[in-house]
């Protein structure tokens, strides 16, 4: 029998759409099952969007797929979900409050476009029918890139480990409209999932009372460690410092480096931590461990030794095997790392590795006229790791170089037991070097991984600093014209002067925040006015760093379910620095590079704040010992900063000897009108400026101006302007490290400020 169905004026639109997507296929798009009554015309708007996005690889080949109102979104993680039968929505307070006046729990899923088991995840269940009807039956379903979203994703992070002990993606929570946990969990099955989507749906239509009590406690596991410090004795910086370092040390896994555990992720504020520390003392052991973890991520799987660059993580304790996918964040974090290393143990392997990360990023991830994407996927042709591996057969000749090495994946099935490319960087030679070459080429006549092209603005300041630094310690322009060019972007289409909102992406109709965009671009702009001098990249860091106070005013504030600004709770590094560690180093920076040095003075309250916190656990509190190590002690990198900004020096080193810097170069700046008194003042009663150390040191100054100022009557013996003083170790202090301590006052012709001492280990 003939079924003739009457045809409304909006479903005919639909169909037209539908038909009109694409000239050459029928592409067609189905409401998700169970779409509720009241959002049936929003459909419309979807298919509208689906059409202008058509030539968008995710809805070209959209035929027999359903459409959910991601089509809307600008993350490439949440469009790739917009054709799933889950009735998705985005982060948005509209759709909190919708549950709670419809009394639904929310389904939340937070992942990334570039994670494998999120891909798993949406593959086996999200583009299910079955598992479609039991989440828009019950559910009000919100999907979040977490890097969209930092501040929800570790708020929900936090509670994940808390609850399981771990915490990876995705995570896969049941949340109420007021955003507790009911449920959360990362990777499930299907078959599990729709398990738990019927027994909390039951549960909740029964005895919603229970699950609201258990919610709270769950919360209450992360929601109790952020009380300030009222009535606590002051803790003592130095003793603090030590302990905590001896409590790190013994944390180490001695065998193949960083902390213990058998999964290892970089920890790249770990090893900035660990380095500073190497700076600023001579430490055998510490020197040991440090470099173990530096050499097995060099020579590791971790790292691509292909085409350069860093993967995520190490699915293995030694290094060997990693996690395929890519993100920005590692790239400026560990080029910086082994910047670092290299200055502290002149290993020109360590320079090596920076350059390539830095270079590795600029080919792959750069784009000119945007900024740095934020992360290359860890599958390939729908497998793990596809793009990187071979066959043993397609090595056979290579394996034969010296130096070039392979591990055997094992993993998913269409690429168990192929091989991946290992090589030793002190063997490195002309032919490794082409043989590497010609893996390259092969490799990407595959084809190019799904490349999230996010330009976040808290990564692409990470990127900023990095080549600002690299620029100056490899003499390297095109690193500092890459990183003027993209602080000036974000500065000019991302920053707001009137509101002082810093938005996170391009798509500023969004409007998402965070702090770690205003911590960590400000420390990319302080790190361009080390380089250049330029006054206007410090005004911005300034800018930034008021309007991150004034948007984010408690320094204790708690996480909320609101996507606007928030901070995330925890002092504790994760995969990145703590914003707000990091929003508190910026103001020492500026209080050490701005004269009215007032202005940036830390609360008291606040850095005693950080030491109870660091003094209760110092594992992941490494940003925070940096901080308080610099607090307390000055900085002990190679760009120091005195007279609150007047003066500045570099340290470089000219001569080395095996891997020790055995004569540096102290070169100094100070600004018009402002002098130190020369190693030779004319007058017995002024202190002199000149090298004082236990080691015998050849010291060469430079030749002091006589000048006579308007305060004074006798003529002065001064150094001004630029100048360096010299520094050699004797022949048989050659491979020691030796301390200096080098007093400074500066003085123009009206002040002289408080004299000031800087301790140089080199």
């Amino acid at each position: 029998m003939l079924k003739i169905r009457t045809i409304t004026y909006a479903g005919l639109t639909a169909i037209l759409i539908c038909l009109s997507l694409s000239p050459k296929a029928e592409t067609e798009f189905y409401q998700p099952p169970n779409l509720p009554e009241r959002e049936k015309p929003e459909f419309d708007e979807w298919l509208k969007s689906a059409q202008k996005k058509h030539e968008d690889g995710v809805f070209s080949d959209a035929k027999g797929r359903h459409l959910n109102a991601l089509v809307e979104s600008t993350s490439p993680y949440l469009r790739q979900h917009a054709k799933n039968p889950v009735n998705w929505k985005p982060w948005r307070n509209q759709y909190l409050a919708q549950a709670r006046s419809d009394n639904k729990l929310i389904f939340l899923s937070i992942g990334y476009s570039t994670c494998h088991w999120c891909h798993t995840m949406a593959k086996e269940s999200f583009s299910d029918a079955e598992v479609a009807k039991a989440i828009n039956s019950t559910y009000v379903a919100i999907k979040v890139d977490r890097e969209e979203l930092p501040q929800i994703d570790r708020h929900y992070a936090a509670l994940l480990e808390a609850a399981t002990g771990s915490a990876g993606w995705p995570i896969t929570a049941i949340i109420n409209g007021d955003g507790l946990p009911i449920f959360i969990d990362s990777y499930l099955s299907k078959a599990k999932l729709i398990t738990l989507l019927e027994r909390v749906a039951g549960t909740w239509d029964t005895n919603p009372d229970f699950l609201i009590a258990s919610a709270k406690t769950l919360s209450g596991l992360i929601a109790t460690t952020e009380s300030k410090n009222d009535g606590q004795a002051t803790i003592d910086t130095n003793e603090l410092l030590e302990t905590s370092k001896q409590k790190i040390i013994a944390a180490l896994d001695v065998e193949f480096g960083g902390l213990n555990g058998q999964v290892k992720f970089p920890q790249e504020s770990l090893l900035l931590y660990l380095l500073d520390e190497l700076r600023r003392t001579e430490d055998h052991n510490l020197k040991k461990l440090v470099s173990i973890q530096l050499d097995n991520m060099m020579n590791g799987g971790i790292r691509d030794h292909v085409d350069g660059g860093f993967h995520r993580y190490s699915t293995d304790k030694e290094w060997i095997i990693p996690h395929y996918e890519k993100m920005l964040y590692n790239q400026a974090l560990m080029a910086q790392v082994y910047l670092e290393a290299w200055q502290v143990f002149y290993n020109d392997n360590y320079r090596l590795i920076a350059q390539e990360t830095l270079d590795f990023a600029i080919e792959r991830l750069y784009q000119p006229d945007h900024g740095f994407y934020s992360a290359l996927d860890a599958d390939f042709n729908g497998e793990e790791g596809g793009f990187y591996l071979w066959s043993e057969t397609d090595l056979e000749d290579f394996l034969s170089i010296p130096g070039i090495t392979s591990y055997t994946f094992s993993g998913d099935k269409g690429y168990d037991g192929k091989l991946g490319i290992l090589t030793d960087t002190h063997l490195r030679s002309e032919t490794m070097t082409e043989a590497l070459s010609t893996l390259s080429k092969q490799r990407h006549n595959r084809g190019e991984l799904h490349r999230d092209d996010k330009v976040i603005t808290s990564w692409n300041g990470l990127m900023v600093y990095s080549l600002a630094m690299a620029s100056h310690a490899f003499d390297e322009r095109k690193y500092l014209t890459i990183a003027e060019k993209v602080a000036g972007d974000i500065w000019q289409s991302r920053f707001d002067r009137k509101t002082g909102k810093l938005f996170r992406t391009s798509d500023r109709s969004q409007e998402l925040f965070s702090l770690e965009d205003y911590a960590y671009l400000s420390r990319g702009f302080i790190g361009l006015y080390d380089i250049t001098q330029n006054p206007e990249w410090l005004d911005r860091a300034e800018a930034l760093y008021q309007a991150a106070t004034t948007q984010f005013s408690s320094f204790q504030h708690q996480t909320t379910t609101e996507p606007g600004p928030s901070i995330s709770s925890s002092l504790a590094d994760g995969e990145l620095i703590s914003p707000k560690i990091a929003l508190q180093a910026v103001e020492l920076s500026l209080k050490n590079r701005t004269f009215d040095a007032k202005a940036f003075t830390p609360d008291p309250e606040h850095v005693n704040f950080i030491k109870t916190r660091a003094s209760e656990s110092a594992i992941n509190q490494f940003s925070s010992l940096l901080y308080l190590n610099n607090e307390a002690a000055g900085s002990a990198g190679n760009t120091r900063y005195f007279a609150n900004g007047v003066g500045h020096f570099h340290i470089v080193c000219k001569k080395r000897l095996a891997q020790v810097c055995s004569a540096i170069e102290i070169q100094f700046s100070l600004k018009e009108g402002w002098h130190i008194n020369s190693n030779t003042p004319l007058q017995d009663y002024l202190k002199p400026t000149s090298i004082e150390s236990d080691t015998p040191l050849d010291v060469q100054y430079p030749e002091q101006q006589v000048i006579r100022l308007g305060f004074q009557d006798e003529p002065l013996g001064l150094f001004e302007g630029e100048f360096v003083i010299q520094v050699s170790k004797i022949s048989r202090e050659l491979v020691n490290r030796a301390q200096i301590r080098l007093p400074l006052q500066a003085c123009n012709d009206e002040i002289c400020l408080l004299p000031e001492d800087k301790v140089i280990v080199f």
